[in-house]
């Protein structure tokens, strides 16, 4: 992201882009995390707001990256003099990467998904009486 906003031709650009695109695999794997962290009843509400964090990012994403872009022009009592001037894409660029390190870090604290499983398991067979997920019945291969 950020050597995207360093770019100074199309050519760099799109090389960016595209190995930007070659290194991003994080559907799969926030999909595979959202399902290992949530119990079954819970899964589903789980899924659903996954695609609504996906379709606020798609909203918000270039709202924000728009504000930020040419910031020495639109900005110059703030941006003026700086690198911004040489760089007008830079901005949108550092905050897209400051999120994701800010993602980063919050994931060293995190706890295990299986923990989270177990203890969310254990409250449900707690709260209800019964296992959270159920089991099969004999008669249910016959109906």
């Amino acid at each position: 992201t950020v050597l995207f906003g360093r770019s100074q031709s199309i050519l760099q650009a799109g090389l960016c882009r595209a190995l930007g695109g070659f290194f991003n695999g994080n559907a799969g794997v926030s999909r595979a995390a959202m399902r290992e962290i949530t119990v079954p009843d819970n899964r589903t509400r789980g899924f659903s707001c996954l695609g609504m964090a996906y379709g606020a990012g798609f909203l918000l994403g270039p709202i924000i990256g728009g504000m930020l872009a040419q910031p020495a022009t639109t900005m110059p009592s703030l941006f003026a003099g700086t690198i911004f001037e040489a760089f007008p894409y830079l901005l949108p660029c550092l905050v897209s990467a400051s999120g994701c390190a800010v993602g980063l870090v919050f994931i060293f604290f995190l706890p295990e998904p299986s923990s989270v499983v177990n203890t969310l398991a254990a409250a449900a067979e707690d709260a209800e009486g019964m296992p959270s997920v159920p089991e099969a019945h004999p008669d249910d291969a016959t109906r």
